[in-house]
């Protein structure tokens, strides 16, 4: 299992970009005291990748940066853990050079 996760955790303050590599997680970046989001309300998440260097934004702000070479390639997903009601709505992947793409 080899993928990029960036998580949000409100309950334990924190937002972290990680690599999972080869079944072991390295840190890209994180926050350690963010709970920059409400609950109950629509929260946008964009994730912004160009060649090594990935940026997480939640509501427009850039929460999380940094750079990585561990996977050039993959597929996009989601998943919630702990946490009820959670809703999923317009997901859009799109080429890093696409300046169309609304993040």
């Amino acid at each position: 299992n080899n993928y990029y996760r960036f998580s949000l955790d409100k309950q334990r303050t924190f937002a972290r970009l990680v690599a999972r590599i080869d079944g072991d997680f390295v840190e890209i970046d994180s926050d350690e005291s963010y709970a920059g989001y409400s609950q109950n309300s629509w929260t946008e998440v964009a994730l912004r990748v160009d060649g090594t260097q990935i940026s997480a934004y939640v509501n427009g702000s850039l929460v999380l940066s940094g750079s990585s070479s561990a996977h050039p390639a993959g597929a996009v997903g989601l998943y919630v853990w702990g946490a009820q009601g959670v809703k999923f709505d317009d997901l859009s992947v799109c080429p890093a050079n696409d300046l169309n793409c609304d993040l």
